[in-house]
C-alpha cells in the first residue's frame, strides 16, 4: 500500500503518518511503500 494512499483514508498528513509507523518499527521508504 502506498502511504499516501492510506493517508487520505485517515484524513492525516502523510508526513505524520510516516513518523507514526517509524516509531512503530515499520521500515518506510519514502512516501509510497509500506
Amino acid at each position: 500500500m502506498r502511504v499516501f494512499e492510506l493517508a487520505r483514508e485517515l484524513n492525516i498528513p502523510g508526513k505524520d503518518l510516516i513518523e507514526r509507523m517509524k516509531a512503530l518499527g515499520y521500515k518506510v521508504d519514502g512516501n509510497f511503500n509500506v
